[in-house]
């Protein structure tokens, strides 16, 4: 006529009754060391109205095993026949009871298991983060360096000029970091409600995101070549992801030529932009450069995120994020590469006219 099921509480002190059918007291708990679980842990069933089996009115308890540990108790009341519980009965409430426990352990893992991915979204979003942020950090430190050099050599005779400098450098800060903050407001949002499409010219966009990392280029002596022909169609792209995916394979491309040391006549960032005919993502990109390329055996790694091969430099979330934004934005990204000779990534974009 009743039964019910108890399971631990939160704490896991108690067994708090969760689910029942004509149960009376369904307020009441078993404490972890009361005689009923001490029963239980030695038993299995217990079949004698002790301790709170008689605020329950329960005439018997299973107890719901894993491997020998008491994660629950099934409780029932009085059989409708009146009769008493047999030995058929009792092996078949054990049967319930180990079902049960299957499904009990099963959801516990499963909550188990969502907030690990939880905490890894959380984990991959703060490191986005960082990642975002350290390009206007390292900006930031490099052009105050540069000003403060040319401060030294003499080159500001009128303060006005050297203030007028160094609020230019604070306003172009102010914008990447507000850029950075728009772009990981949008990891953490949905695709489609973080989207904001526009109609950019990837000439223009490929300028912006160059000027940005000038400084880097130019300490590390970098050429850089472009092929972007002048009716080459626009694009209908989110802004900041656009600027994101340019900017860590730009970063990358960095990265890479300086790890693969090359003298100055070596070292160059390519950037070709072409129309395919006859194709939906008819805008290709193309961005090489002459650094240390990708070994065959990891190419298939390059875009998962936490594989990076910059050791404790690398994030292992850069091309991650470019992989994800790219195909929010509805186009493709490739890599080419060839070991020691330098990497290619191939963009493919819808365009518009």
């Amino acid at each position: 006529e009743s039964c019910g099921v108890l399971v631990p509480n939160k704490e896991g002190d108690k067994f708090v009754l969760k689910e029942s059918r004509g149960i009376e007291n369904k307020e009441t708990f078993i404490e972890e060391k009361s005689p009923l679980v001490l029963e239980l842990n030695s038993l299995r069933v217990v079949t004698t109205q002790i301790g709170e089996m008689k605020q329950l009115n329960a005439i018997i308890g299973v107890g719901i095993l894993i491997r020998k540990n008491l994660i629950g108790v099934l409780v029932l009341g009085r059989k409708k026949s009146d009769d008493d519980y047999s030995r058929e009965d009792i092996e078949v409430l054990n049967i319930l009871a180990d079902a049960l426990g299957v499904a009990i352990t099963n959801a516990v893992a499963y909550e188990e298991l969502r907030h690990k991915a939880n905490l890894v979204t959380i984990g991959t979003l703060a490191s986005g983060i960082k990642h975002d942020i350290s390009k206007p950090i390292d900006h930031m430190d490099a052009v105050a360096s540069d000003l403060m050099a040319r401060l030294k050599q003499g080159q500001y005779t009128d303060p006005a000029q050297m203030l007028n400098e160094a609020g230019n450098i604070i306003e172009k800060c102010r914008e990447t970091f507000r850029s950075v903050i728009s772009i990981s407001e949008k990891y953490a949002s949905k695709p489609k409600e973080s989207e904001k499409r526009v109609i950019l010219n990837v000439g223009e966009e490929l300028d912006a995101a160059l000027s940005v990392m000038q400084h880097r280029i130019n300490k590390a002596e970098i050429k850089v070549k472009k092929q972007i022909p002048e009716n080459l169609p626009q694009i209908n792209f989110d802004k900041d992801y656009l600027r994101q995916i340019l900017d860590n394979i730009l970063g990358n491309a960095v990265d890479a030529i300086e790890a693969a040391n090359r003298s100055k006549e070596d070292a160059v960032i390519s950037v070709r932009a072409s129309e395919v005919a006859n194709r939906t993502l008819n805008v290709r990109l193309e961005i090489s450069d002459t650094g240390t390329g990708v070994p065959d055996k990891i190419k298939d790694k390059i875009f998962k995120s936490w594989f990076t091969t910059k050791g404790e430099k690398g994030t292992g979330l850069g091309l991650a994020l470019v992989s994800e934004l790219v195909m929010r934005g509805g186009g493709t990204v490739e890599l080419e590469s060839q070991e020691g000779k330098g990497a290619t990534f191939i963009l493919g974009f819808k365009g518009v006219r």
